[in-house]
């Protein structure tokens, strides 16, 4: 005896649909770059980069989803050294994380405020950054292109380096200068061990 759902299709479409049949067997393996064992893919139609999933946020530049995000060649965006001293002064816990400024009223700093603290440390004859006006070498959000210059970075990007971080809602990687991350939900830990892998 047909069901009244059988029946309205019938009526609808003229005849009764019938359920999909699915494989034994619908995940499928996917194998890491990273030299990881292969994983089985849980949901099917939703491909997930075993890289994806490992903490700290970077292993290897080799992965297809950082390339993927637009991450520059290491070496290529600034001087090493410099990267390894801004990404420790992060995870110091010396700076409090601010907002727009280099340093605000509070004594908190963005990201690129942070390594101009590094700057004006190696560099003592220089003045402490201001929390109002031009906080630092004529500049209150960017980076001075003193400070660019020094870092070996692009002196017509007045932002920091370009650096792939994974997002907490979609779990795909992003490409972001540094000091945008200070809107983007990073932590800086976060950016202080993408900085160290990637730069």
């Amino acid at each position: 005896m047909s069901s009244a759902a059988d029946l309205l299709s019938r009526h609808l479409f003229g005849r009764i649909p019938v359920a999909p049949t699915a494989p034994a067997d619908s995940s499928c393996t996917i194998r890491s770059m990273d030299g990881l064992p292969p994983v089985r893919r849980q949901r099917p139609g939703l491909h997930r980069h075993p890289a994806t999933e490992i903490t700290p946020a970077m292993r290897s530049l080799n992965c297809p989803s950082v390339r993927g995000a637009g991450v520059p060649e290491p070496g290529t965006q600034m001087k090493p050294e410099i990267a390894a001293l801004w990404a420790d002064a992060l995870e110091s816990g010396k700076y409090k994380r601010g907002a727009r400024r280099l340093k605000d009223r509070l004594g908190r700093h963005s990201a690129v405020g942070v390594l101009c603290e590094v700057h004006r440390s190696l560099h003592p004859a220089m003045r402490d950054l201001q929390p109002e006006g031009a906080s630092y070498l004529g500049e209150s959000a960017l980076l001075p292109r003193v400070v660019l210059a020094w870092a070996g970075l692009d002196l017509f990007a007045s932002q920091g380096p370009e650096i792939a971080i994974k997002s907490k809602l979609t779990r795909q990687w992003r490409s972001f200068a540094v000091d945008v991350h200070d809107f983007m939900g990073a932590s800086w830990p976060e950016i202080a061990r993408a900085m160290r892998s990637q730069i």
